[in-house]
């Protein structure tokens, strides 16, 4: 089998790279980035894309963010529209406990 049929297999380097080390320019050039982020998010309403601090933004630009997770509860179904009545059976399923082949009007 060639290496392109072989799953898992790839003649492409895949390693990471390793990050280069921020510098006191780049930390000032995304300060002004993070600053214009959040003004943008505040304008389109999405005030939960901001970023509370420089370095979650900066973690998010270089790939390193991961979101916090939100508990969600368990899913319970609302019932609360279904009423409890009793089965009341129709002329069809009366015809058909009584033998009948057709359907009495």
């Amino acid at each position: 089998m060639t290496m392109g049929l072989v799953r898992g297999m790839t003649s492409l380097n895949t390693k990471n790279r390793k990050k280069k080390p921020l510098t006191q320019k780049d930390i000032d050039r995304y300060t002004i980035e993070w600053r214009k982020h959040n003004k943008a998010m505040r304008r389109a309403n999405n005030h939960s894309l901001q970023y509370d601090t420089v370095d979650d933004y900066i973690s998010y630009v270089r790939g390193e963010y991961k979101a916090p997770v939100k508990s969600r509860g368990t899913y319970t179904p609302d019932t609360g529209w279904r009423r409890d009545e009793p089965k009341i059976p129709s002329a069809m399923e009366e015809a058909i406990k009584a033998g009948c082949n057709r359907y009495p009007y």
